[in-house]
């Protein structure tokens, strides 16, 4: 479900703040981009047949739905005595053949993208098992519980007792109102957020358990943290290298090659790669060797300064310049560094499967011997990070 393009997110998560078992029509599914029969073959959908009601019946009675008279219709007809509408309908049969789906399954296919792993221990109904969150040094339990209303309160409570120790908190998603906890209870309730797409913006549940981590995070003195309250995407066009950061585009990285290939290869180093990520410094500098010599690091300590001085070059809402400045995280004494943003909030687009570089023609005149080495570097750069991540042009 992963692969599936993203527009399909928002129509999902739209439909799941109506009702806990969300349908789509196979012409929905199309409009999206997706192919129905990939939905029922991913597992989380199942085909739930012809539904369609006339808009000419008055009589009440199901109609009847014949397919395959008429390439890519149906025959609609009613069979009430006397029939409110004679002869046939003919409606496309996009329209009136349906999927379904249920809250546990969106969430089930939604969990890897936020983070989570399977809750391994039964949830009381009506709760829907989300994931086990394992962040900040917290064990937190992910349910859903819908509409809430009254009792809501009381089953949260309920459940928190009944995952005892396993459980250092419990974070409630709904689609109504949400319950109120007093903090010593160490449950948070959250509705769906606002944002089309895939993330549930669990992360604003444990600033409510541990108020104080986003500003530790973000301090140079403390590398080894995640800054999981961000998400960055990668991509590029035919004019611009594309960096969003918490869905904004950001302002920087457009047109250097080099800039961009490096950050893409930190990125790709920390989503797919080893020891959490961390890199020697010269490896920003497109030098791979398990013991980079003195002129790479130095090299690499300048490109280091570069890419932070492109992050603080604008502005991004809802952050601090400390919070932009710790995507790129320093190990003091070693010459490493890393990516500060965890693997599954780092999204690669496939249009990195064919990137063209921006370095100005300089009016058809020749390059320089700098930018020609900076063009050379930037091929290297990006070699790794095909090495560490192949893009399919496909992918979303």
């Amino acid at each position: 479900m992963q692969t599936f393009d993203a527009r399909l997110w928002p129509v999902l998560l739209s439909k799941l703040r109506r009702t806990d078992s969300p349908r789509f029509s196979w012409a929905e599914a199309l409009a999206v981009g997706v192919e129905p029969q990939a939905l029922i073959d991913s597992g989380y959908f199942t085909y739930a047949g012809f539904d369609y009601e006339s808009p000419d019946c008055e009589c009440g009675v199901e109609p009847n739905v014949e397919a395959g008279l008429r390439e890519g219709l149906v025959s609609v007809s009613c069979v009430a005595e006397p029939a409110c509408f004679r002869g046939r309908e003919w409606v496309s049969r996009a329209d009136v053949e349906w999927l379904r789906t249920t809250a546990a399954d969106v969430f089930r296919a939604l969990a890897p993208m936020n983070g989570l792993v399977a809750l391994d221990l039964p949830v009381p109904m009506p709760l829907v098992p989300v994931g086990w969150l394992r962040r900040r040094g917290l064990e937190v339990a992910v349910v859903w519980l819908g509409n809430g209303g009254p009792g809501g309160e009381l089953l949260c409570r309920g459940l928190k007792a009944q995952l005892g120790a396993r459980a250092q908190a419990v974070l409630v998603l709904t689609r109504g109102s949400t319950p109120v906890f007093a903090p010593d209870e160490r449950i948070a309730a959250l509705s769906l957020p606002d944002e089309p797409g895939p993330r549930l913006g669990l992360t604003r549940g444990l600033d409510i358990f541990d108020p104080g981590y986003r500003a530790k995070a973000s301090s140079r003195e403390h590398p080894e943290l995640d800054l999981d309250f961000i998400q960055l995407g990668f991509s590029t066009t035919a004019e611009r290298h594309v960096l969003t950061i918490n869905g904004h585009e950001f302002d920087g990285f457009k047109q250097s090659d080099v800039l961009f290939t490096q950050l893409l290869m930190l990125a790709a180093s920390r989503k797919n790669g080893r020891r959490d990520g961390w890199r020697s410094k010269a490896t920003l500098v497109a030098d791979f060797a398990a013991r980079p010599n003195d002129v790479s690091l130095a090299k690499g300590t300048r490109a280091l300064e570069n890419l932070r001085a492109e992050l603080s070059s604008g502005d991004v809402p809802g952050l601090t310049e400390d919070e932009v400045d710790a995507i790129i995280k320093v190990e003091r004494g070693s010459g490493k560094v890393r990516f500060g943003v965890p693997p599954e909030n780092i999204t690669f687009d496939g249009s990195l499967a064919a990137i063209e570089w921006k370095l100005p023609s300089m009016g058809g005149t020749q390059r320089s011997r700098g930018q020609e080495e900076g063009l050379g570097r930037a091929g290297e750069l990006i070699s790794e990070v095909r090495r560490l991540a192949p893009f399919d042009s496909s992918q979303p």
